[in-house]
């Protein structure tokens, strides 16, 4: 497509492919066959799945699946090849849970996620990502990774 920014690293599978500036940032994977709105960006180590469609922005660290993407949870096997330490990815887990699955407001989510850890770069970067997304987020989806309370 014309005007797409690509990042270092990126994988892109057979038949993936962006409409006009679509902005993809490190190490993002795109399963085959799926599709990326324009405008649309998709952040770091976020993964998208085979024969998906992304209509609105996925931020870093997680993971979208279905015709009409929604997101799953924080895609785990890509913070695992990160590195992270086991509390990093908790704390992206829980930030999840905080921004797409409970019932405080996307705003004040977000304010909680960067309260409870500042000091956890990723949580903050997906903070900073949601905040500055002008076409808006996916939905979230029911998943294995969300526990009910």
């Amino acid at each position: 497509a014309h005007d797409c920014t690509i990042g270092d690293f990126v994988v892109m599978s057979n038949g993936a492919t962006l409409a006009g500036h679509v902005e993809v940032f490190d190490h993002a994977i795109i399963g085959g066959l799926s599709a990326v709105h324009q405008f649309a960006r998709i952040g770091r180590y976020a993964f998208v799945g085979g024969m998906t469609g992304i209509a609105q922005d996925l931020p870093p660290y997680m993971m979208a699946v279905g015709s009409r993407a929604g997101i799953h949870g924080p895609n785990l096997v890509g913070l695992r090849r990160l590195r992270l330490p086991s509390s990093s990815v908790t704390a992206v887990r829980t930030a999840f849970r905080t921004i797409w699955h409970s019932d405080i407001p996307r705003q004040e989510a977000l304010d909680k996620a960067a309260r409870e850890f500042p000091d956890v770069p990723e949580v903050l970067e997906i903070v900073d990502f949601v905040r500055q997304s002008p076409r808006g987020v996916l939905p979230a989806v029911r998943s294995a990774d969300v526990k009910e309370e």
